[in-house]
């Protein structure tokens, strides 16, 4: 026989009530119970409904998600870098004329390619397509292997 105790939501300090039916694991019964309130479990399950993510959110990794344009100025200026390319990338306009950045290792271009994704994606509303090399490289044989290089070189 399993004694059950009465034990505290980790939420809001309330009495749960217990789970009388002991749970039978290789052999031996265990209890096994809520460890939050019915009240905080709803309340849980409703924030997380109303925190929608926005399409940057989903797809932006965790270490880009917090970069700050200052720092990361900051640190180019400190390293003997100049920033001013930063507001150059920063202000490209969707249109005809492409970007590309390239520059040593470390001076923050992904990180300002996804503020820039950010824009483009949550405040502009376009979409994006992301391509590995590996990808760019199928693609590129392919076009080129059906003759349709230019329509694929638009979709990109």
């Amino acid at each position: 026989m399993v004694t059950v105790k009465a034990t505290a939501c980790r939420s809001c300090g309330k009495q749960i009530t217990p789970v009388a039916e002991p749970v039978i694991v290789c052999g031996r019964p265990f209890a096994i119970g809520p460890t939050v309130c019915t009240a905080c479990a709803d309340a849980t399950e409703t924030e997380k409904r109303t925190i929608e993510l926005s399409r940057w959110q989903r797809m932006c990794p965790a270490l880009y998600r917090h970069t700050e344009i200052g720092r990361l100025q900051d640190d180019l200026l400190h390293h003997g870098y100049d920033s001013r390319w930063m507001h150059e990338v920063l202000a490209w306009q969707y249109g005809s004329r492409g970007i590309v950045i390239s520059g040593p290792t470390g001076v923050g271009k992904s990180r300002l390619m996804w503020l820039l994704l950010r824009r483009l994606l949550d405040e502009e509303n376009r979409t994006a397509v992301f391509l590995n090399a590996v990808r760019f490289r199928t693609g590129v044989q392919a076009a080129g292997r059906d003759g349709t290089g230019m329509i694929w070189a638009k979709c990109i």
